[in-house]
């Protein structure tokens, strides 16, 4: 039986500036904070914005919350923080930042080299360390770690920026010993962590891409080895990782995708078939998985006029099980980064538009 397509799903909605696309998150409060290259919003339940603040940008990154409720951000070679809308803080870096309290952690650049920064959020220094590469994956922070990527390797602090350990794909070693014997292979992007205090990299092997689990407390480094193929995005649920299967082409031009429930032993526990390609899997709930399909924004300005494709703009919830719970059609393109909330909702957006389903 196919999931109901309704339009209850939507618990509410706000109109926006118009905004090609951006990043939503989603604090434990409640609030979504909107970012785009043309402006910095909060909105409030049922709809509310709290502040909204145009500030065209070129180089942007993803928004951070202080545990005070101020937002950071990376534009234009500085992390910008803003409470209530006004600036509070603003100072050079040169890479993505991560939230640790109300302080930040970011890269940056010395004369001596790249350095991972924690800093106040006026820019105040806590401590820094050295790194081998310029930071391009904003820190992973945990409850006693901060992990980072510096090239071929994880590295782990306490969030007293004591080193803990370093990692790469052929195992650990100590945190100021060599990469020699450790590093093979980049790590792309920031590591994603599992529940039980591992961690699951992308990383670019040999003969293509390959995701590796790194046991921090075992000192362990095992590839992900499923049956089938899987990458990125990722989506952590109690039970495993939800990815993205090996796509199919079905006829010429026709294809369809796959979304895949693996345990850490790379056993496959569900597996979904899509008729829409997937661009973003978002964990809700205990254990189920919300997967977002949308054609790219220029594609659906060039073609919406010809084809239909309001059917490949949808939002599906998988269950525990991998069967469909519901699904809901957005008018427009989701051309946003989607954000999960504390009460199981899903945020999603487009350009001048904002819903929030549940």
């Amino acid at each position: 039986m196919s999931a109901p397509r309704t339009r209850e799903r939507v618990t509410w909605s706000v109109a926006l500036p118009e905004a090609d696309d951006g990043d939503l998150l989603a604090g434990p409060d409640g609030r979504v904070v909107v970012s785009t290259r043309r402006f910095l919003a909060v909105v409030r339940p049922p709809g509310t914005v709290e502040w909204l603040v145009e500030r065209p940008v070129a180089l942007l990154g993803a928004p951070v919350l202080l545990a005070g409720g101020a937002v950071s951000r990376f534009e234009d070679g500085a992390v910008v923080t803003r409470d209530g809308g006004a600036v509070v803080g603003n100072f050079p870096v040169a890479g993505p930042v991560a939230a640790v309290g109300d302080d930040l952690l970011c890269g940056d650049r010395t004369p001596p080299g790249p350095v991972l920064r924690r800093v106040g959020p006026d820019g105040t220094p806590r401590w820094s360390v050295p790194l081998v590469d310029r930071l391009f994956a904003a820190p992973v922070v945990l409850d006693d770690v901060v992990v980072v990527v510096d090239g071929p390797l994880l590295r782990g602090y306490d969030h007293g920026g004591t080193g803990r350990w370093i990692a790469g794909v052929q195992g650990f070693g100590p945190p100021d010993g060599s990469p020699v014997g450790v590093a093979d292979g980049m790590i792309r992007g920031a590591p994603t962590p599992l529940p039980d205090g591992r961690l699951v990299a992308e990383v670019a092997e040999r003969h293509g891409y390959g995701l590796v689990l790194f046991d921090p407390a075992a000192r362990e480094v095992v590839p992900l080895r499923p049956p089938i193929a899987v990458r990125p995005p990722l989506a952590v649920v109690p039970r495993g990782l939800a990815a993205l299967g090996p796509a199919e082409e079905l006829e010429r031009g026709r294809w369809r995708w796959m979304v895949v429930l693996v345990d850490p032993s790379g056993t496959v526990l569900w597996s979904h078939r899509l008729d829409a390609e997937p661009i973003a899997l978002v964990p809700v709930a205990p254990d189920q998985v919300v997967v977002v399909s949308s054609p790219p924004l220029g594609r659906w300005e060039k073609y919406q006029g010809w084809f239909a494709l309001s059917a490949e703009c949808v939002v599906r919830c998988l269950g525990a099980d991998g069967r469909p719970r519901w699904r809901w059609y957005p008018p427009i393109p989701l051309t946003y980064r989607p954000a999960a909330g504390p009460d199981s909702s899903i945020h999603v957006a487009g350009p001048g538009r904002l819903w929030t389903l549940h």
